[in-house]
């Protein structure tokens, strides 16, 4: 239990990866909790910000939803079960107060807390497309927080809340699918105001997109679940709902997958994390032609400060690799990595 409340590092953060395990209802702040194992593209979401990192290498994500709804129902039942899934979670990126990043709970609080998503706003659940590729099914939430208004306050010591709790929260995904497809919606749960999924057609390939309002927690609302069946992956609508650069051919995704089929390759669901060779390289060789040139610098410092003049063969070194990183940056530009 979060006794010692949590600092509110940055709202609306988006948190990609895979769950570590199942939910479960923790009942001493009637929160659900589940883990992610963070993707390559927000590990630094591990790191708070006196430089603590969460020693499990996870991120714990929770919410407190509405007290009459189970979450096994919800997040641990056969099709619907989000253990080892690929999820899309957006909420409040925050500092735990209570618990230290290093796994302990520090009797008086810490500075150093480990990093969450608390409160969830929505949560995105994806899963590999059917063994026929025909269709994909997901699963979309959205919270508003019941915070301290729901439990009993058993101290002198008000009860801590998350941030933002209590809110009317906004929801929303884009998912692009082949033209003419008709994605199927089917709510599981409805205690927020009426959702929103539109199907907006845009050159070669659609977007459907989802927004759904929360409501507020203290007026009955705060929860939104539905489960979507959308049409299988075409290549087009995988390469854009992954983020996959188009300069990269297909033969050389799936050798960095590790498959040898487009349909294995569909269930690849975190093939935008992926670096591809061409790029781990560029930021390898601009990472040494900066610590070259970071170098070169100190040199020309020091006689500088000792009164002298830049050493003509340093201020020559120094502009040649200055050019070399000019043409990595640009390289790397052209092929769109990170």
């Amino acid at each position: 239990m979060g006794i010692w409340g949590w600092d509110e590092l940055i709202d609306n953060v988006q948190l990609r990866g895979f769950v570590v395990g199942p939910a479960f209802y923790e009942g001493n702040d009637d929160d659900w909790n589940f883990s992610v194992k963070p993707s390559a593209s927000c590990q630094s979401l591990l790191e708070n910000k006196n430089g603590g990192v969460n020693s499990d290498g996870d991120i714990g994500c929770e919410i407190q939803a509405p007290v009459t709804l189970d979450v096994d129902e919800f997040l641990n039942n056969g099709t619907h079960a989000i253990a080892n899934q690929w999820v899309t979670v957006v909420g409040t990126w925050v500092r735990d107060r209570s618990h230290s990043a290093d796994g302990s709970s520090p009797l008086l609080g810490t500075d150093n807390g480990k990093t969450e998503i608390h409160p969830i706003t929505s949560l995105l659940v994806e899963r590999a497309p059917a063994a026929d590729n025909r269709s994909r099914l997901v699963d979309f939430f959205v919270f508003s927080s019941g915070g301290s208004i729901t439990i009993v306050n058993i101290g002198p010591r008000p009860n801590p809340s998350a941030p933002h709790t209590d809110e009317d929260r906004l929801g929303a995904f884009d998912i692009p699918i082949p033209l003419e497809a008709t994605p199927n919606v089917t709510v599981r749960a409805q205690q927020s105001p009426p959702p929103d999924f539109q199907t907006d057609p845009t050159g070669r390939f659609a977007w459907f997109r989802g927004r759904v309002r929360s409501g507020k927690y203290s007026e009955g609302q705060g929860f939104f679940s539905a489960t979507i069946e959308l049409p299988g992956f075409t290549l087009l609508t995988y390469l854009v709902s992954r983020g996959i650069n188009f300069r990269f051919g297909i033969r050389d995704l799936m050798k960095w997958a590790g498959v040898s089929s487009i349909r294995a390759l569909f269930a690849r669901l975190d093939t935008g994390e992926f670096e591809p060779p061409v790029c781990a390289g560029l930021n390898q060789q601009i990472a040494s032609v900066t610590s070259q040139i970071g170098q070169v610098n100190r040199a020309i410092a020091d006689v500088v400060n000792a009164g002298g003049k830049p050493p003509e063969d340093l201020v020559t070194e120094k502009a040649e690799l200055e050019g070399n990183l000019t043409d990595l940056e640009t390289k790397k530009q052209e092929f769109g990595c990170r």
